[in-house]
């Protein structure tokens, strides 16, 4: 049966699946890209048979390359064309690459040169660092052997001597929310071990590799009640976050809130404290007030003031206004010269309590005048996705093309946009490579009428996946590096020639839910924003 396998290379962009047939993909191909980033693609092999044993030997210029098997994960439900899912919003959504429920090569799992076919097919990633002073051409030659029997790949990168710098403190800023318990959970270690800190410290790596230069640093964490029910900071927890987040070179610190709304309710007009659990307005004051004063001698003790930004409650409403500027007003007074961040729902009835607007991307669209006048009035804007927005705008949900993920930076180069924010960074309230689609909390085996408005899109709750012993990257987060090294790329032409940029930017996205998806357009645009 090994004289049957086909072997194809795809597109690192472009969607693949374990029924993707090989013999529709090409035997060499052709990509561009920058010094200081990555070239890939992405190799099928199908005609298979389970148990059969794929190797790969690579010739090429340099040792500077990575291989890893494609693990695939479920799309169960498709994404809503409004909110969440088609089977909560009940309208058929266009705009998915392959109608669920279905399976996709998602997760990259590390490996030398050996896997074993669990089906049909089998997939690999082939990375190169790239890493020239001038531009050169590399040719990367993959020998893929079956029983004996041997095809080859050809992978050509022409490397240009641009450069793109690593993330730092001037980088766009980006920020994937980490659950640092899950960490614990999911790869069963013991938080606050050394095993945990060996393990945070390897996924804010895997953070910083995809361009990320903001820590999230979840408050409960780092505060405990005393006997008195009260938060106390906890200095030596605090202390252990940044340093690995030193370590991992992530130059942001972001607190994270230290309130949420009363009972859980969306639309609740009170705030509790976290741990306590006191309410705002109300004596749940004192402790918020207790918090961000202990939170700022810290920060003045460690000289991390212009490090910090600071988040009290997420995601406010017109509802939670009055609130929200209370608490805005005691980090102002408790924490001075702290920025205040939060994703916001609600526009007008926040102003004067913001430092940093952080809309999700089309509602940023729709209320462009808005955002402009407040940038021009001193403050920031961000943008950020989650189970929203859908449909036809961008965003890196699993049953989006590969490319979207990559055109909202192109997308954000339009706007006076300063960052971007995702909450799912590893998320997942259950197996990821079993379930993408959560209803979450309600996963109860004897419930036969599951509340579909609950349930989350798939992808939404993460891009990094765990691994045996580390954090794995997805085909999504690559996605989102790739377009923040562009967007990389973008900001310098933007200096040199600002019409020329936009004009390079507009041949692939006008906004953001008017972009081209076709992979080759984006290829040769890219390589026309290179040599430019």
């Amino acid at each position: 049966m090994a004289n049957l396998f086909e072997v194809g290379l795809f597109d690192e962009l472009e969607a693949i699946y374990p029924d993707t047939k090989a013999e529709s993909g090409d035997k060499v191909y052709r990509v561009s890209g920058a010094s200081g980033t990555y070239a890939g693609v992405h190799m099928v092999i199908s005609g298979l048979q389970a148990g059969q044993m794929v190797s790969f030997e690579v010739k090429g210029p340099h040792q500077g390359y990575k291989l890893f098997e494609l693990i695939p994960v479920p799309v169960e439900d498709n994404t809503g064309l409004i909110t969440r899912t088609e089977r909560f919003d009940g309208k058929y959504n266009p705009y998915v690459i392959r109608r669920a429920p279905f399976m996709i090569y998602e997760v990259l799992q590390p490996i030398r040169n050996l896997a074993v076919s669990k089906g049909q097919s089998v997939a690999v990633a082939f990375r190169e660092a790239i890493q020239v002073e001038e531009d050169v051409e590399n040719k990367w030659e993959i020998y893929v052997t079956v029983e004996g029997i041997t095809q080859k790949l050809t992978f050509i990168v022409e490397a240009k001597k641009v450069k793109v710098m690593p993330s730092n403190k001037t980088t766009h800023k980006y920020v994937n929310w980490i659950n640092m318990r899950n960490i614990g959970a999911f790869h069963k270690v013991v938080m606050w071990s050394k095993e945990w800190e060996d393990l945070v410290l390897s996924y804010f790596k895997l953070a910083r590799y995809a361009r990320q230069n903001i820590v999230w640093l979840p408050a409960d964490l780092y505060f405990e009640l005393n006997e008195s029910q009260h938060p106390v900071l906890n200095e030596e927890k605090l202390s252990t976050l940044i340093r690995l987040a030193d370590e991992a070179e992530l130059y942001w610190l972001n607190g994270a809130n230290l309130c949420g709304r009363k009972d859980g309710d969306w639309c609740a007009t009170e705030a509790e404290t976290i741990l306590s659990k006191r309410i705002m307005p109300g004596e749940g004051e004192e402790d918020f007030r207790n918090m961000t004063t202990q939170l700022y001698k810290y920060i003045k003790e460690k000289g991390l003031e212009n490090r910090w930004i600071q988040s009290f409650f997420d995601e406010p409403l017109d509802e939670s206004a009055n609130v929200y500027h209370r608490g805005a007003t005691i980090i102002n007074e408790t924490m001075p010269g702290i920025q205040v961040l939060d994703a916001n729902k609600a526009t007008e009835s926040l102003v004067g309590a913001m430092d940093i607007w952080c809309p999700t991307l089309d509602c940023y669209e729709k209320e462009f005048e808005f955002y402009r006048d407040r940038v021009e009035k001193g403050e920031e804007v961000w943008v950020y996705t989650c189970l929203e927005p859908t449909g036809p705008y961008l965003n890196r949900l699993l049953d989006m093309e590969r490319i979207r993920p990559v055109l909202i930076e192109w997308a954000n180069s339009l706007y006076p946009v300063k960052g971007f924010l995702h909450w799912g960074g590893n998320w997942f309230a259950v197996n990821p490579y079993k379930q993408s689609c959560v209803c979450m909390g309600q996963e109860d085996y004897t419930n036969f009428k599951l509340n579909y408005s609950a349930q989350l899109p798939a992808g939404d709750c993460g891009v990094m996946y765990p691994g045996d012993l580390m954090p794995l990257s997805t085909t999504r987060l690559e996605a989102h590096r790739i377009g923040f090294e562009d967007l990389y790329l973008i900001e310098q032409l933007k200096n040199k020639n600002e019409a020329l940029a936009k004009e390079i930017v507009n041949t692939l996205v006008r906004s953001y839910k008017d972009y081209e998806t076709d992979i080759s357009l984006y290829r040769k645009t890219k390589k026309r924003l290179l040599e430019a």
